[in-house]
């Protein structure tokens, strides 16, 4: 497994149900990341995106973002569930458009685009495949950090492909889904997976390009 540059970390924030779980670090919620897309009107401007599971957002009720600031220290940003957009089909996966881009948010962030999601095109190339190695970064909810978020990284291999749906859970329909072995535990739902060793130039927003995909934009559980 390739290091991960440190400041990939930043493309992670926490989840919590309220500001006051936020500010005291409690142990209840989830992960989040962050995606930019680039404005068709404005030059040069991203529009930021936090992107999450439906589960944490929804059922959980953890909608409020806790990020890096970039004067030190954390920003809690406030938001309701109902604030966040649900998949039209009811898959796992749950937006929020923030208003505003991580420099006038004042966050610290490393932002993932929507060119390093893996595509149908990937599969049928054979770019990715059973075995590749895999990582997330998220939420490690026993020592996540106060002061400061402190993301860290789990890793794994995919196991399965894509085929026919699958059922994530019993509250949502069967999904598109690929099958990871990786070493997760709570408070990681929500986090991005990347796929090491796949050759690409579409990466992080901002970034210089690095051998890296995201499999989807969020996986809610992994064995």
């Amino acid at each position: 497994m390739p290091r991960i540059p440190s400041q990939d970390l930043n493309c992670a924030f926490y989840l919590y149900p309220d500001e006051a779980s936020a500010k005291a670090g409690r142990k209840i919620g989830g992960s989040g990341f962050w995606v930019a897309v680039m404005s068709f009107k404005i030059p040069e401007f991203f529009w930021i995106y936090g992107v999450s599971n439906q589960h944490v957002v929804h059922r959980q009720g953890a909608s409020v973002i806790r990020a890096n600031a970039k004067e030190g220290g954390v920003k809690i940003i406030s938001a309701e569930p109902t604030d966040w957009i649900e998949h039209p089909e009811h898959h796992d996966i749950a937006i929020y458009p923030m208003l505003g881009n991580n420099e006038q948010l004042g966050i610290e962030a490393t932002t993932v685009s929507p060119g390093m999601f893996v595509t149908k095109d990937d599969l049928s190339s054979n770019r990715v495949g059973v075995g590749d190695e895999v990582y997330l970064i998220g939420r490690f909810i026993n020592h996540e950090g106060k002061a400061r978020n402190t993301p860290s990284a789990r890793f794994g291999n995919i196991s399965m492909l894509p085929g026919e749906p699958i059922y994530v859970d019993s509250n949502t329909p069967p999904q598109e889904s690929f099958a990871v072995e990786l070493r997760s535990m709570c408070g990681y739902s929500g986090s991005p997976v990347f796929v090491t060793g796949v050759e690409i130039h579409r990466n992080f927003a901002r970034s210089a390009p690095r051998p890296r995909r995201a499999l989807r934009s969020s996986l809610g559980t992994y064995s």
